[in-house]
């Protein structure tokens, strides 16, 4: 889609670790957009910046959960420029869970988060997936499989995903 001139539509971690969508043309931006997040991110104005390259004829990937795809459609008409591609989705937590979680994590370490891979595979691959913290005083943490990771753990025992996500139309 970038080397045809166009953009794509993905969700990133922001300069704050929360999860954001953004619209971009550049290749870093795209490798931002890479890995799982596990809560729900803001849409700040991509559904408008996507329906007005859209108008402008440029292709636009957008990535994103089943309900943010139904949302790019109604909003843009579904225009044959239009390509979405969306995960399989059992739900997202609230954002306010994730930076509580966040606030923990800092607590526990003494520093600030720089970044975080939640299912890394570097290391052993589908098998045994590793999250991976990153620290402000430079310090690393990896937590083994997903049983070890507390954040994980509710997100998979559902604790604490958003109301309109255990009677969803679009899973």
């Amino acid at each position: 889609i970038i080397e045809q001139g166009g953009y794509v539509c993905g969700c990133i971690w922001n300069e704050h670790l929360e999860a954001e969508h953004i619209v971009s043309n550049k290749w870093s931006d795209v490798e931002k957009m890479l890995h799982s997040k596990y809560t729900q991110s803001n849409m700040g104005e991509c559904y408008k910046q996507v329906g007005e390259l859209l108008k402008e004829g440029k292709k636009v990937l957008f990535t994103g959960t089943p309900c943010q795809i139904a949302a790019v459609l109604l909003y843009t008409g579904n225009p044959e420029n239009l390509i979405t591609c969306d995960l399989i989705c059992k739900g997202v937590p609230s954002p306010g869970v994730w930076r509580k979680y966040k606030a923990y994590i800092e607590k526990e370490q003494g520093s600030s988060l720089k970044s975080i891979v939640l299912r890394s595979k570097d290391k052993y691959g589908w098998t045994g997936p590793v999250t991976e913290y990153r620290f402000e005083n430079g310090s690393k943490k990896e937590v083994l499989f997903f049983q070890l990771n507390h954040y994980i753990v509710g997100f998979l025992d559902g604790l604490y995903m958003r109301n309109s996500c255990y009677h969803c139309q679009y899973k």
